[in-house]
């Protein structure tokens, strides 16, 4: 049977780098490596991060203690800031494949 890695992996620790110092979630990353090497492989996968993140953020199961309120912040924070992301790489991508855009840049060339 695997068992989850109960240390930071160096994946998670360049996916921490590459956020801003305002989302880095320090304490989760200290108090609860376990669930930040997960967020961090899921980072790039919409459905399986939110579907982690539910998952931390709800208890399912009833009477669960749940986080400290400095790691419910930062998991708040993070998935806010993904929120964030990924409508601005929605819109990046709207924008770059935008009919206008492309007849604007042959109307230049002509």
């Amino acid at each position: 049977m695997a068992v989850p890695c109960n240390r930071l992996l160096p994946s998670t620790l360049l996916w921490a780098k590459e956020l801003a110092p305002e989302v880095a979630p320090l304490a989760l990353m200290q108090n609860f490596p376990r669930i930040a090497n997960v967020l961090a492989a899921n980072w790039k996968d919409p459905r399986a991060f939110y579907s982690y993140m539910r998952s931390l953020l709800t208890d399912s199961r009833g009477g669960r203690q749940g986080f400290p309120s400095n790691i419910k912040q930062e998991l708040v924070k993070l998935r806010m800031s993904y929120d964030v992301g990924k409508a601005e790489h929605s819109s990046e991508i709207e924008r770059e494949s935008s009919p206008n855009r492309a007849s604007s840049s042959t109307d230049s060339a002509s």
